[in-house]
């Protein structure tokens, strides 16, 4: 099944020799089987954890399944992430 997943936005820090304490990505899910976007999300949170537990670093994951764009996050999308 079709799935196309994007990272629009990605921000991190102002200066380029200073490590940031924090990033912020934004994207988008989107597919016509909601079985596949629920498991393209399943796998983004996995993914995610995994890295974040590595590093020794905490995450939000703000997705919003059945609307038209996210809480905080400007949009176009059925799906929209916010990673911290």
């Amino acid at each position: 099944e079709p799935v196309a997943v994007s990272f629009g936005m990605f921000k991190a820090g102002e200066v380029f020799n200073i490590i940031p304490d924090t990033a912020v990505m934004k994207g988008t899910v989107r597919s016509f089987d909601d079985t596949v976007r629920n498991h393209v999300w399943e796998r983004i949170e996995q993914i995610t954890k995994g890295i974040c537990d590595s590093a020794g670093a905490a995450y939000e994951l703000e997705k919003d399944i059945n609307g038209r764009c996210c809480r905080s996050v400007s949009g176009n999308g059925p799906d929209c992430l916010r990673l911290i």
